[in-house]
């Protein structure tokens, strides 16, 4: 794992592992309850529903638990890649939706837990994860392929071999006008310089995380329509 703290990047960081997954995941509820993903609850249909449509009690769409239990597999395979961002000023979340309802216990919370970094207690504030997978895997789980850029890759390309999947990024609200998203996209770029693999995103079309894989090369082989999310695009970046 490597951390963005304060805009500078430490490379070797000694952690709780149950710590950073809780505090992470806060953050990762907390971004993706809001626009453009509006993943704020599930309703009877098991779809997700955004802020203005939550009543008491509601079930979260990302439960802290379940998040953080996918943050400690990945922290625990040597192939993923885990980049956090992290800050010395602690920053409140999910104040919005605090305003409206009152959230299940012990999910929502409104002020970020503090974790134990190299010995300094730092907030989280942004994450971007990536995990090595068959690239047919990928293919098949998030592909909609029926444009002829997506149909042309499978064909010219050895589906058994891995590439990389960005799984998420994000920056908490009160941040995300800073150069953090910036900066840990260029983070990875430095990470996957010797890494002879495509690199795949499944990313929301007209957000901050789409703009910076485009930046980084990628381009767009599948969509919209990937999954039940209209706006969202399959996007790669040759090996």
């Amino acid at each position: 794992m490597k951390l963005l703290y304060n805009q500078e990047v430490i490379r070797d960081v000694e952690f709780d592992f149950e710590q950073i997954a809780i505090a992470t995941a806060q953050i990762y509820q907390a971004v993706f309850a809001e626009e453009p993903w509006n993943e704020a609850g599930i309703d009877e249909n098991n779809k997700a529903i955004a802020i203005d449509d939550l009543v008491d009690n509601f079930t979260p769409y990302h439960t802290i638990n379940s998040v953080a239990h996918k943050i400690k597999s990945l922290l625990s395979k040597s192939t993923s890649i885990v980049i956090l961002s992290a800050t010395n000023i602690p920053f409140q979340l999910n104040t919005q939706i605090l305003e409206r309802v009152s959230p299940p216990t012990g999910e929502f919370l409104c002020d970020c837990k503090p974790v134990s970094i190299n010995k300094r207690q730092v907030y989280i504030n942004g994450f971007l994860w990536a995990s090595e997978m068959p690239t047919k895997d990928i293919l098949e789980s998030r592909g909609d392929f029926s444009s002829s850029s997506a149909l042309q890759f499978m064909h010219c390309n050895n589906l058994d071999i891995n590439s990389l999947f960005i799984n998420e990024m994000a920056v908490a609200k009160q941040f995300q006008q800073s150069d953090i998203g910036l900066n840990l996209k260029n983070i990875l770029e430095q990470d996957i310089t010797n890494r002879k693999q495509t690199i795949f995103a499944n990313i929301l079309q007209n957000s901050g995380a789409f703009r910076l894989f485009s930046e980084m090369g990628g381009y767009i082989i599948s969509g919209p329509g990937v999954h039940d999310k209209h706006d969202y695009v399959l996007s790669m970046r040759k090996k």
